[in-house]
C-alpha cells in the first residue's frame, strides 16, 4: 500500500504530538493538586490528542474507517470542553448547555449517516485528502464553534476581572481560545487552510499548549469567576473578639472588627439558643454570604466573608480552622495577645492557595 504522505498529514502528526505534551502538563497538574476543572480539561485533551491522531491516519491511508471514527472521538471532546468551562465558573453542571450538545450529537450521527458525508478532496499542490461532504460540511463546524464559543467567553470575563498581578496570564488565556475560534475561522474563510494544509490542527495544538502551561503557571484564573473570597476572620468565642483576619480584596476591611466579631457572636448564640437547631453555618446576605465554621475543641471560630458559597470553599475553612486551632490551641486561652496569631497567614496560603490576591 502506497502511503499518502503529505503536508497536511505531516502537519496533523505534529500537531498530535504537541497534543500529547498539552495532555501531559495537565497529567503533571492533576497529579499534584488533583483539581476538578483539569481533571475535564484532561479528559479533553486525551480526546483531543486521539481525534488528531484518527485524521493523520485516515488522511496518510486515505481511510474512510479512520476519519469516521475521528469525527466519533469528538464527541466526548465537546461535552468535556463545556463542562470544563462550566467547573472554571461555577461548581453545578449547567444542563441546558449539556441538552444542547446532546441535540447537537444526535444531529452529527443522524447527518454522518447520510450518503455523501464523506468525500475525496486535492488540494490546489495536488495533495490527496479526505473532506467532509453534504450538510454536515457546514452543521460540524458550526456545532465546533458553538462549543469553543463558551471557553471564549469565559476568558474574556476572566480576564477583565483578573488583578493586575495576573494579566499578563489571563490575556495568554483569552488569547489562546481566541486563536482556537477565530483564529482558524480567518484561515479557512481567507482559504490560506488550501494553501498550507493542516494549518488549522497546528493553530490549535499550539494554543491548547498554551491554555495547559497557563493553568499550570497559573492556576488561581481558575477560580476568579466561581467567586470571589473578601476576607478571613478568626473569633475567639469567649471574648467576642478578633484575634486574626487576612484580607484579600482591597477596600474589604471591616471598619470595626471587636463590633463584627460580637455582632456574629451574638447572633450565633442567640440563633442557638432560640431555635435550639445547633450553630450557624452560613449567613446569607443580599451581596454575599459569611461562612463559619467552629472548632469543637476549642473557642475559636473561623469565619469567610466571600459573594458566593461553594463546596471548595467550605473544605478549605474547615482546613485552616483545625490547623489554626491545632498549631495554636496553647495560645487560645490567652486571646488578649493577638500579636501571637501572625503566623496564621501562613496557614492562609497553605490552605486557600487558589485565591488571588486583589490588589
Amino acid at each position: 500500500m502506497v502511503l499518502n504522505w503529505t503536508l497536511e498529514v505531516i502537519s496533523t502528526f505534529v500537531a498530535t504530538g504537541v497534543f500529547a505534551v498539552s495532555t501531559g502538563v495537565l497529567a503533571y497538574r492533576y497529579l499534584i493538586k488533583h483539581e476538578r476543572h483539569v481533571l475535564i480539561f484532561l479528559i479533553a485533551w486525551v480526546g483531543l490528542t486521539l481525534n488528531q491522531l484518527l485524521e493523520g491516519l485516515s488522511y496518510l491511508y486515505l481511510s474512510l474507517p479512520f476519519f469516521a471514527l475521528n469525527g466519533l472521538s469528538a464527541i466526548p471532546v465537546f461535552y468535556a470542553i463545556i463542562l470544563g468551562a462550566d467547573a472554571i465558573t461555577r461548581e453545578t453542571v449547567d444542563p441546558i448547555k449539556v441538552a444542547v450538545v446532546t441535540g447537537a450529537v444526535v444531529a452529527l450521527f443522524f447527518l454522518a449517516m447520510q450518503p455523501g458525508s464523506v468525500e475525496n478532496w486535492t488540494f490546489p499542490n495536488g495533495d490527496k485528502s479526505l473532506a467532509m461532504g453534504g450538510l454536515i460540511q457546514y452543521v460540524y463546524p458550526a456545532i465546533e464553534m458553538l462549543v469553543l464559543f463558551v471557553p471564549w467567553y469565559h476568558a474574556i470575563a476572566i480576564h477583565r476581572q483578573a488583578p493586575p498581578s495576573m494579566k499578563r496570564y489571563s490575556a495568554t488565556y483569552l488569547i489562546a481560545w481566541t486563536i482556537i475560534l477565530w483564529g482558524v475561522c480567518v484561515v479557512t474563510l481567507t482559504r490560506l487552510s488550501l494553501i498550507i494544509p493542516g494549518i488549522q490542527a497546528l493553530m490549535i495544538a499550539f494554543a491548547i499548549l498554551l491554555v495547559s502551561v497557563v493553568f499550570v503557571r497559573q492556576p488561581k484564573l481558575a477560580f476568579i469567576l466561581p467567586f470571589k473570597v473578601m476576607r478571613l476572620t478568626v473569633i475567639d468565642t469567649d471574648s467576642g473578639i478578633s484575634i486574626f483576619s487576612h484580607t484579600w480584596r482591597s477596600g474589604a476591611g471591616i471598619i470595626d472588627e471587636n463590633m463584627f466579631s460580637g455582632m456574629l457572636q451574638g447572633v450565633s448564640d442567640f440563633i442557638k439558643e432560640s431555635i435550639n437547631r445547633g450553630n450557624v453555618d452560613e449567613i446569607k446576605l443580599t451581596e454575599g454570604v459569611l461562612i463559619l465554621q467552629r472548632n469543637q475543641q476549642t473557642s475559636a471560630a473561623c469565619v469567610l466573608v466571600a459573594t458566593k458559597s461553594s463546596r471548595t470553599l467550605r473544605d478549605a475553612l474547615r482546613r485552616f480552622s483545625n490547623r489554626f486551632c491545632e498549631q495554636f490551641k496553647s495560645c487560645l486561652p490567652n486571646t488578649s495577645e493577638v500579636g501571637q496569631f501572625a503566623p496564621a497567614s501562613s496557614l492562609v496560603a497553605e490552605c486557600f492557595p487558589f485565591l488571588p490576591e486583589y490588589d
